[in-house]
């Protein structure tokens, strides 16, 4: 066989990694394999390694030394934000199946939030109201799209006020000021609907899902200095499963994460009863132009 062209190189070395991912293979071994000098195979896993990233289909690794050489880790990357653990299709189709006909899950997520965990082991599962659109998967019988409309529904009964105050005043603090600016997210309104309804989804304990968009480019997400984009994420291959755990004080986790301060939920209250007042008027002004109309 003749000497091979560099594209013909990367092509073959492509394949190769991509056929035994997380297998470290020797620079020596490519070198004596494609006849090349170990600064030109350098040249060919840049291109192999540029290609697979840009396109999201898992990142090439290189590690120097005596031991060490280049291996390819399988990944799973949606538009230029969310990058997947090499395990995640498998976790989520797992856990779909295996709870389908459990009308108490609303869906498998692949994303946990970066809260205190030290005393929880990794590699778990837990169910939590805490939806995350980061990575989740839905069954077409369970799914119900988040409205605006759903949130005043909430808002009018003050039994739900007072549990959302007890409990998670970091979500009334969210959905108040939703509500009072008439801006939607939806997972806060799956999370309240979740929460109200005693209903969950399931979250592995070590994030499937890193989200890299939090550097000030888009609409909703602030630069948070690089919190969400260097965290810690699953990177094992093969997906181990295993039943729900119960994670100790998780509301006060949640909230010690959001840090709501009571200045936070005065300015919720304040808001709450603007919008009350706020939408009493609305009614009023309807029911006296029905009035008119009507003669």
């Amino acid at each position: 066989m003749g000497r091979a062209k560099r594209m013909e190189r990367v092509v073959a070395l492509t394949k190769i990694l991509v056929d035994h991912p997380q297998h470290l293979f020797s620079f020596s071994y490519f070198c004596k394999k494609f006849e090349v000098a170990k600064s030109t195979l350098s040249e060919d896993v840049v291109a192999v390694k540029n290609g697979l990233e840009l396109f999201g289909l898992g990142k090439v690794e290189t590690l120097a030394g005596a031991a060490g050489g280049v291996r390819f880790i399988p990944g799973h990357k949606a538009e230029d934000d969310n990058e997947f653990s090499p395990n995640f299709l498998e976790y989520m189709n797992y856990n779909l199946e295996k709870y389908a006909d459990d009308d108490s899950i609303y869906a498998i997520c692949g994303y946990h939030y970066p809260i205190k965990w030290n005393d929880i082991p990794q590699d778990r599962i837990y169910a939590s109201f805490f939806y995350s659109p980061w990575g989740a998967g839905f069954w077409i019988n369970k799914y119900k799209s988040a409205t605006i409309e759903e949130i005043d529904l909430y808002l009018h009964s003050m039994s739900n006020i007072v549990k959302m105050a007890k409990h998670v005043p970091f979500l009334l603090n969210t959905v108040i000021g939703m509500r009072y600016s008439n801006y939607k997210y939806g997972d806060a309104i799956i999370r309240t609907r979740l929460f109200l309804e005693n209903k969950a989804c399931i979250f592995p304990t070590l994030t499937k899902v890193r989200n890299c968009g939090y550097d000030n480019t888009g609409v909703n997400c602030r630069d948070d200095g690089g919190v969400h984009a260097k965290q810690k994420i699953d990177d094992n291959f093969d997906y181990i499963s295993d039943e729900i755990i119960e994670i100790p004080d998780l509301l006060h986790r949640y909230n010690e994460y959001y840090c709501v301060t009571f200045v936070d939920k005065l300015k919720s209250l304040i808001k709450y009863f603007c919008y009350l007042c706020k939408h009493t008027m609305r009614n009023l002004q309807e029911s006296y132009d029905t009035d008119v109309k009507n003669g």
